[in-house]
């Protein structure tokens, strides 16, 4: 064999003793993801993919596996994605470096899925591990302390960075828990939350935006406070555009409110009630739609 013909054979391998050795893993990584029993499909970034899923560690806890894939993916720490065989979703962690021809890392199982600003996240969750009750006494009254903690893995991006602060209260599974430390060092792209146990709250939980839509400004509109205190007095509206001949007047639909002033323009009413409710300013003007405003009165 001549000189030329083995830089050849070289070249083929690879070239340099690096490439030649992540060339040969990579070619027996890819004969494993047709032969072998660990050969399994996912679904990531909307889009299947053939790698291997070894097993690593099964405990009560957590569920974690080590995963190959090809570069090519685009998977990275911190990212989740769906096993297709077992229909379940999985978070990336723990890259090993030390694997050059592939992209090898560990994962564990996301047992549930959680709510940031109406964006769903697959996390990992540890369940509470503490085995006893914390008891107080006061005033000859005894309570006991709610004192249940979780752990959380998420994947760490802008949105989840800002979300999760000290304090931050996030319902899981029904319940408040109350975020009283983050850790986003001790990972590549994850955020490792720890949440407290913090107390339920069903009238918040029912509690709507109160805060009314304020008019087109571009069409003939009621201009004036559309929240207003309870007692309130001297509160004045004015009609704008419309032309000045006009001819209406306005109504008001509750007898908590009384119109103490009005023009064709404008008004000025008083509240006669310290309770909480809403209601409606009318404009009405003969063979013409009413102009409608709807003011809610806080509570003290």
């Amino acid at each position: 064999m001549s000189l030329e013909d083995m830089k050849a054979r070289v070249r083929y391998a690879g070239g340099y003793v690096d490439n030649r050795l992540d060339k040969a893993k990579l070619h027996s990584m890819r004969s494993a993801m047709n032969n072998s029993y660990q050969a399994e499909w996912i679904t990531y970034n909307e889009q299947q993919w053939r790698c291997l899923i070894n097993p690593d560690k099964l405990k009560e806890d957590y569920d974690q596996k080590i995963l190959s894939i090809e570069y090519d993916s685009g998977m990275k720490e911190g990212e989740t994605f769906y096993w297709d065989r077992t229909q379940t979703h999985w978070l990336v962690f723990l890259q090993q470096h030390t694997e050059s021809a592939y992209f090898r890392a560990q994962i564990r199982r996301c047992n549930y899925e959680v709510d940031v600003n109406d964006h769903k996240y697959w996390v990992y969750l540890r369940g509470p591990v503490e085995t006893s009750l914390i008891w107080r006494q006061k005033h000859q009254i005894e309570f006991n302390e709610l004192n249940y903690s979780l752990l959380m893995y998420i994947t760490k991006n802008e949105e989840t960075l800002a979300f999760f602060e000290r304090f931050k209260v996030m319902k899981i599974d029904g319940h408040n828990w109350r975020v009283s430390a983050k850790d986003i060092y001790s990972q590549n792209g994850i955020i490792e939350v720890y949440l407290e146990e913090y107390f339920d709250n069903s009238m918040e939980d029912v509690m709507v935006d109160v805060t009314p839509t304020p008019p087109p400004i571009d069409e003939p509109h009621i201009a004036g406070p559309q929240v207003v205190e309870p007692w309130g007095t001297n509160i004045k509206y004015e009609l704008e555009g419309l032309s000045d001949n006009i001819t209406g007047e306005f109504v008001v639909s509750s007898s908590k409110v009384k119109i103490v002033e009005m023009t064709n323009s404008s008004c000025t009413i008083e509240i006669l009630t310290g309770k909480a409710g809403d209601f409606k300013i009318i404009y009405k003007q003969e063979g013409e739609e009413d102009i409608i405003l709807p003011v809610h009165i806080e509570s003290f």
